[in-house]
């Protein structure tokens, strides 16, 4: 059964050492939206103190004893009732069966139950053509095209629940 596993403290080395194995996992999504195949344990923890600046939530997606991936998430931005979704990622190990979208499906009913959230944005690098149809095959839309902070060329993408 798939659940959530709230992440209390993402800096703990446990918690570091589990989501550096899902982030490396798929060199194919770090080279689109890192510029990289490799994070290193400085890397993954400058990006989740920047996520904590904005009071975000952290997860792993668990099946039983497996951590299949990791969302990071903040709560009503830009807006009240809207989420932005800064990280859902699984495990390459894990990917092609279904899980992705099981994972996000259950993500999306817990900000809706659980937060009241209505809308939810997201990013995704343009030359991430896997992660945009993952994304536009989960009721997205392309609302804008921008730089992220890497100079990498971002859509953005909303969907209202």
């Amino acid at each position: 059964m798939l659940v959530f596993e709230e992440i209390n403290n993402p800096l703990s080395e446990e918690s570091l050492v589990i989501q550096e194995a899902i982030l490396n996992s798929d060199q194919y999504f770090l080279q689109k939206a890192e510029g990289k195949t490799v994070l290193t344990s400085e890397a993954i923890i400058e990006e989740i103190i920047e996520n904590m600046a904005y009071n975000a939530k952290f997860a792993f997606i668990k099946n039983g004893d497996d951590y299949l991936g990791l969302v990071y998430y903040i709560l009503d931005q830009p807006h009240e009732h809207y989420c932005w979704l800064s990280l859902f990622i699984i495990d390459k190990r894990f990917q092609k069966n279904g899980l992705g979208f099981k994972s996000y499906q259950l993500l999306e009913d817990t900000l809706k139950t659980q937060y009241s959230i209505e809308r939810i944005k997201l990013c995704a690098q343009v030359e991430n053509k896997r992660g945009i149809q993952f994304w536009e095959r989960n009721g997205y839309k392309k609302v804008s095209t921008t730089w992220d902070k890497k100079q990498l060329l971002i859509d953005i993408f909303e969907k209202t629940l």
